[in-house]
């Protein structure tokens, strides 16, 4: 081949170049970014609006719907969801999965602005947010307070100081403090004293507001300078404020009619942190990182700062980091370096045993760091991270990058060429072979390329390493190959030295070729041996992610609704003593509520106030078993009978939306949401008769919310108040009316409330009998309004623009596919099951285009051997050798999955590889099949030994699911394919006398 004898010619020049690649490669792979995951932004949007004095059903019928109305013309929309709560509600939009998100981004833009217009007073502008499945937080922090202070204490510390600090730091997004109750001062309105007076609490409220003022007034100027003016009160502390005067030209003070003092201001979440030593409520800080940084580096950024803080604010409180996601990203990606590194040590003795020669066994190896090289410079110009994902692609190709090299050097080794120009014309047929064998390993992995949805982005760039590094492998055999098998003198000085294993093999080998002449008879009984696994696939556990390596398990508790903050602290701290008491777990770390300065928390479905979210941490033991320990867990709180539903963490494909999770969901869908109610709660009951242990959660279980003081609109007018009077007066007496002090004892923004004593306001009939002093006389709220119970769903949504209830259950006793087809055949068809699973369509797309693969593949083996038969023939090691991945998944115990199922496609280029390489080496068509194996025994060994050798240490000491289920998967696959092709082939290969005189793939007669 000319590229090659080219190559030959100049081998100091090819050394060279390969040298600076090299160096280049290794400056990409410094600058490269490191990720626990993939960065996937996918095309869902969250449009999220709020309005402060709105429930539930006003935020859906007055703002929500009239967004979907507007939002539901976007081009490419899939789906339109929306969640109302009270005071907010987000609008998600999913668009196809090849949207351009910045021209959709700017398309929802002119929506939002158009729909705006028509929205009530006082509801904020719609803001959009495109999603990233990965966007979850990366390191938890606790802070503790010290010594003699309480988490309210310092909460105005972190919240200004520390979260601003951390905010600062490259790579972090955004900042949410759990179990933040900040202080406030309050002023509480004796109700008999100010009826007495005769003064309305709007009165009392004005004067207070207004007695406190920090504004400036302008600017002064002089000659020479200008100064700025700012106007002030002089009030520093509470006794300030009770000498403020209750109403202009009146003697009464606010002091004399109200209690005026400090206290935490009412919480909407809380955070524990318990482990054997203490359970202790603290102040939790979840960290964010932003797209496209790098984890480890934003970790090591952070810690840097975080010792910087303890050090400034070591007399307020102290940090402790809780959980980071890059302690178990570095030990993964240490033991995955230590698997590679075990996997490059071991190929390279299975070449030194094969070869017998340094100097060979150094050629061959050679082409990895050269072809690694390439890959990284690839990685760095695209900007693809390194993560768990691309490098297990980057472990599994490393098995399959000698190949190209040990059939180029075989060959040569073999016929030993002694000049440029020889090598070029010894190879021409070997690098056909070496391309077609390239080829065909490109073509089995575009499936894994079109595989549609989030498991196609997530797996796209494994599959693109692995292509781009099989194609270096095919460019550095024939370029680098022939210039180092000149530059060491191969060709002058070298000498085969006996290998007797492969001496061995070749003997026994042709001892079975002898045996097995004229008995092709024994097919048919070898055959059947071979594809035995096939039946029973039945036994396999079939899932959607592979099984998990951490002792993580998380929990979420729902708690009896309408409970204060206060009451699911105290039941959670008791739940996280019980186990650590009973040696359940060793650490719990428990949040509850939302921050409210987060808006997607504030509209999230899983943040509710008696929602709590627990991470339970296991001992050492339960590394590797983590759906063993998630039952131990689930088993603990069904008999204690709370109502809980338990996820393990050991799969990253958790993070994935309907992805990787046993839950069952189903949902109706109908026009009436109370029709769904009666149908959401036939389902529940139906689901709790098929499985008694069954945990139900979701948002179709109606919970008092709250109270409505409903007022006659005769008797108001009867009064003369007007409307806004006496509802403006009424939000002060119950919530309060708030305004600032910029200066209190050196603190800035302080908050003073002005309310009535809870004592007269905390149930709602006692609030229905208050009477309000107003100019017109006194109002009695009992003579003209009425108070009923206000009966709610936790949150309420839509699909589609249609109301819609969800029912979510974890299985205890019956398999969650059992429960889908007994709901799918008795439900109707309001009622959808949403699966957790890759859905069907999605199962059927990847399958249609395996089976495509399969024919480009038959077509381009066609093409290239000239021939109908021999592609059949070769491609018949694929079924052989999906049965020998059934007999390892079987062996191992292990589930078959996604990455067993990119195992298989990689496979079946793997195999089919092999097969080519035998067929290389017929002299032409009437050339016996036997002959051919027989030729390639070194070749063929020697690629399928460093594969596997290379898989071996990813298969079974590698803690990350993705890798070693892959792993796994290939080595019972390589061992059966390679078993079908030296015992049954030879028995089954196409017979060469019916093909004398055609031309084969080489151009030979």
């Amino acid at each position: 081949m000319r590229i090659s004898s080219l190559c030959a010619e100049h081998p100091v020049s090819v050394l060279m170049i390969y040298a600076g690649v090299m160096f280049t490669g290794i400056l990409s792979a410094l600058h490269l970014e490191i990720n626990l995951y993939p960065e996937i932004e996918i095309p869902e949007a969250s449009v999220i609006c709020s309005h402060p004095e709105m429930n539930a059903r006003e935020m859906e019928q007055l703002v929500a719907i009239p967004l979907e109305n507007s939002l539901s013309t976007v081009r490419g929309i899939k789906e339109i969801k929306s969640v109302s709560k009270d005071g907010i509600c987000s609008v998600n939009i999913l668009l196809g999965i090849n949207t351009c998100i910045n021209s959709a981004d700017a398309e929802i833009k002119e929506k939002i602005d158009i729909a705006y217009a028509f929205l009530p007073d006082k509801a904020s502008k719609p803001v959009v947010f495109f999603k990233n499945i990965f966007e979850t937080p990366f390191m938890t922090l606790g802070i503790f307070p010290a010594e003699g202070k309480r988490p309210s204490d310092i909460c105005d510390l972190v919240d200004k100081e520390m979260k601003t600090r951390l905010l600062a730091v490259e790579g972090v997004a955004e900042v949410r403090i759990s179990g933040s109750g900040k202080k406030e001062i309050v002023i509480d309105i004796d109700y008999p004293k100010l009826i007495n007076t005769g003064i309305s609490l709007d009165e009392i409220s004005t004067s207070a507001a207004g007695a406190v003022f920090n504004y400036p007034v302008g600017i002064i100027n002089t000659d020479i300078r200008e100064f700025r003016v700012k106007a002030k009160t002089d009030i520093n502390n509470t006794s300030d404020l009770k000498e403020i005067p209750a109403i202009r030209d009146n003697a009464l003070r606010i002091g004399d009619i109200a209690d005026i003092y400090e206290t935490e201001e009412e919480s909407n979440s809380f955070f524990i942190s318990g482990s054997k030593e203490r359970i202790e409520e603290c102040i939790g800080i979840e960290i964010i990182k932003s797209g496209y940084t790098g984890l480890i580096g934003t970790s090591k950024r952070l810690k840097k700062n975080i010792s910087k803080m303890q050090d400034i604010f070591k007399n307020d409180f102290h940090i402790s980091i809780i959980e980071d996601s890059s302690v178990s990203l570095s030990s993964s990606l240490k033991s995955l370096y230590i698997t590679i590194g075990i996997g490059f040590l071991s190929a390279a003795a299975v070449l030194l045993l094969i070869f017998r020669d340094f100097r060979i066994s150094a050629i061959v190896f050679i082409s990895l760091p050269a072809s690694l090289s390439i890959v990284f410079i690839y990685m760095f110009f695209l900007k693809v991270s390194i993560n768990l994902i691309s490098l297990s692609g980057l472990a599994i190709g490393c098995g399959m990058v000698f190949d190209n090299s040990i059939v180029i050097l075989d060959k040569l080794l073999k016929t030993q060429p002694a000049s440029p120009y020889l090598i070029g014309k010894t190879l021409r047929n070997t690098v056909s072979a070496a391309a077609g064998s390239t080829a065909t390993t490109v073509i089995v992995f575009i499936p894994v390329l079109l595989i549609p949805g989030i498991t196609g982005k997530l797996f796209y760039d494994l599959a693109l390493s692995i292509i781009i590094f099989i194609i270096a492998s095919f460019t550095v055999s024939v370029t680098l190959t022939p210039s180092l098998y000149m530059i060491l003198g191969l060709p002058l000085n070298y000498k085969e030295r006996k290998n007797f294993m492969i001496v061995n093999i070749t003997v026994l080998y042709y001892k079975y070729l002898i045996w097995i002449k004229g008995k092709k008879h024994l097919k048919y009984l070898l055959i059947p041996l071979l594809t035995i696994p096939f039946t029973l696939t039945p036994l396999i556990d079939f899932k959607t992610a592979p099984d998990g390596s951490e002792n993580i398990v998380s929990a979420q508790i729902a708690f009896q609704p309408g409970l204060r903050i206060e009451e699911y602290c105290s039941r959670t701290a008791v739940i996280i003593r019980n186990l650590l008491e009973k040696g359940i777990a060793v650490s719990v770390n428990a949040a509850g509520g939302y921050d409210s300065n987060s808006p997607f928390e504030k509209c999230s479905k899983e943040k509710e106030s008696w929602i709590t979210s627990l991470s339970v941490r296991g001992h050492e033991d339960y590394s590797g078993v983590t759906e063993k320990y998630a039952d131990l867990i689930e088993n603990y709180f069904r008999e204690r009978k709370i109502n809980a539903v338990i996820r393990s963490r050991g799969s990253f494909m958790d993070r994935l939306p309907r992805i990787g999770s046993e839950l069952f969901e189903a949902r109706v869908v109908d026009k009436n949401r109370e029709e769904c109610g009666r149908k959401v709660q036939a389902l529940s009951s139906y689901l709790q008769s098929i499985d008694g242990d069954l945990q139900i959660t979701g948002n179709f279980i109606k919970n008092i919310k709250g109270f409505n003081i409903t007022f006659s609109n005769e008797k108001l007018a009867e009064t003369g108040i007007s409307n806004m009077e006496i509802f403006e007066t009424l939000t002060a007496a119950v919530k309060g009316r708030v305004f600032q002090l910029n200066n209190f004892n050196g603190e800035t923004g302080k908050k003073v409330r002005i309310r009535f004593k809870k004592e007269y306001t905390d149930t709602p009939f006692k609030i229905a009998s208050l009477k309000f002093p107003f100019e017109k006389g006194l109002f009695d709220i009992s003579s003209s309004a009425s108070v009923t119970a206000e009966m709610n769903y936790p949150y309420l949504e839509r699909i589609n623009r249609k109301p819609a209830l969800t029912v979510i259950a974890a299985p205890g006793k019956t398999d969650k596919k059992d429960l889908q087809r007994l709901v799918n055949e008795s439900a109707d068809s309001s009622i959808e099951i949403v699966s957790a699973s890759v859905s069907r369509e999605n199962i059927i797309e990847i399958s249609v285009l395996f089976l495509s693969s399969l024919l480009m593949l038959y077509l381009f083996l066609g093409a290239q051997f000239e021939s109908y038969t021999i592609p059949l023939f070769i491609m018949m090691t694929i079924p052989f050798s999906v049965s020998g991945s059934i007999s390892a998944l079987l062996l191992t115990g292990r589930s078959f999955n996604l990455s067993s199922f990119l195992g298989i496609l990689i496979l079946s280029g793997t195999v089919v590889n092999t097969a080519i390489i035998i067929f290389s080496e017929r002299t032409g068509v009437c050339s016996d099949i036997r002959e051919s194996v027989k030729g390639g025994i070194r070749a063929v060994t020697a690629s399928v030994l460093t594969t596997a050798a290379a898989l071996i240490p990813a298969a079974f000491l590698d803690k990350n699911p993705v890798l070693s289920n892959a792993a796994c998967t290939l080595l019972g696959g390589l061992a059966s394919g390679t078993a079908a092709l030296f015992l049954i082939f030879p028995m089954t290969g196409p017979d060469s006398r019916k093909n004398c005189g055609r031309r084969d793939y080489s151009g030979n007669e």
